[in-house]
């Protein structure tokens, strides 16, 4: 996961998302929740069209979600630069 999280500070297309405010479940006071350092936005001209995570299953994966036209591109050329391949999977939901 190490070199996945240095694709994701070094690719133009990816970045972390952004921390976001929230309600801690427990004090009910504010807190600034982080996500998971496995975690990128895919973003291209400026508008997130997607989003990469690290599968935590132990499967040395990435996860791909988003608007496949335009995150395919990014997911092959990450997929090539950690020496794996990119295998899209059919969405079949109806």
């Amino acid at each position: 996961m190490s070199r996945w999280c240095e694709v994701i500070t070094t690719h133009p297309s990816l970045e972390p998302p952004p921390p976001r405010l929230g309600v801690n479940p427990f004090t009910r006071g504010p807190h600034t929740y982080h996500h998971h350092p496995g975690s990128a936005r895919v973003v291209i001209d400026g508008v997130q069209v997607g989003s990469m995570y690290w599968a935590m299953d132990g499967s040395n994966q990435i996860i791909v979600l988003g608007d496949f036209s335009a995150v395919d591109a990014v997911a092959a050329e990450v997929a090539a630069q950690l020496g794996a391949v990119y295998e899209r999977t059919a969405d079949v939901r109806t």
